[in-house]
């Protein structure tokens, strides 16, 4: 097994900017389930400009962890749901841009079980949670060979929500 890598340089270009409600909801989600990490899945678009790696999230849909084990260090969303996403927005220039998921050790760093289970081209925001007030929320991507994590920027808009 590969060595877990972790970048935690911002200079790729990739920027992920988040609807203040979005960061809300997944904040909320994530106290919620504490401490149960939770997870979702980020809807947004995507710039296809290569000198412009800027992704929306418009949009974030909260989803059941249906990990086995230990959901404090594990989650999973389920297939039939990411299915029906996928088909929701099929013809609308929405799309699944990520997913999301809570720490809810308070670390926002992927763990080696996120790197196993990630996909390339997609952000990965992590909400890390503690007992206290303290909320942290930073994104990654994992490089096309998926041997590392590296950390994307992150900026939250005022824009609403979308409502579906």
């Amino acid at each position: 097994m590969r060595e877990l890598q972790i970048e935690h340089t911002r200079d790729r270009g990739e920027h992920l900017e988040i609807a203040s409600t979005a960061v809300a909801k997944m904040t909320a989600h994530a106290r919620h389930e504490y401490p149960a990490e939770c997870c979702g899945v980020l809807l947004g678009t995507r710039n296809c400009e290569p000198e412009d790696g800027l992704t929306s999230v418009v949009s974030v849909i909260p989803a059941v962890n249906v990990a086995t084990g230990d959901r404090s260090r594990r989650f999973a969303i389920a297939p039939e749901l990411l299915l029906q996403v996928h088909k929701s927005f099929a013809s609308s220039p929405i799309d699944v841009v990520g997913f999301y998921h809570s720490h809810p050790t308070g670390s926002a760093i992927p763990s080696r079980s996120d790197r196993e289970a990630a996909w390339p081209g997609v952000s990965y925001v992590i909400v890390g949670v503690e007992a206290g007030p303290k909320t942290v929320l930073r994104s990654w991507r994992v490089s096309e060979d998926g041997a590392r994590f590296y950390e994307e920027s992150v900026g939250i808009s005022t824009r609403q929500e979308l409502r579906r």
